[in-house]
């Protein structure tokens, strides 16, 4: 059996979510035709508030106790959060394998 075979049989006989998609915004300034998110969801009429910065930190701790090794943030638009790299440092601080979903149309500095 190969090593990634084990792991993943290990995580599935111990319910450890191996790898989470996490959308941190529906927020978007695109208008992407394949998207699933709803276009008052993307205009911040959701269904309801975002997470704050701390309940999101509370949730990648969660996350990192249940062993996921692998994170996906994504959204709406994940650069339209003021304090995405502030969580994206803690999540990495949490050593989570990352990939980021973005349409990179933000014009960050």
């Amino acid at each position: 059996m190969a090593v990634l075979d084990h792991v993943y049989q290990k995580a599935r006989e111990h319910l450890i979510p191996l790898s989470v998609h996490f959308d941190l915004t529906y927020r978007c300034h695109q208008r992407c035709i394949h998207c699933y998110i709803p276009e008052a969801w993307r205009r911040g009429e959701g269904p309801g508030p975002e997470l704050t910065t701390h309940q999101i930190k509370n949730i990648l701790d969660q996350l990192a106790d249940a062993g996921t090794f692998f994170l996906t943030f994504s959204g709406g638009e994940i650069f339209l959060r003021e304090d995405f790299f502030e969580i994206l440092c803690y999540a990495r601080d949490l050593n989570f394998s990352i990939s980021l979903m973005t349409s990179g149309t933000c014009g960050i500095q």
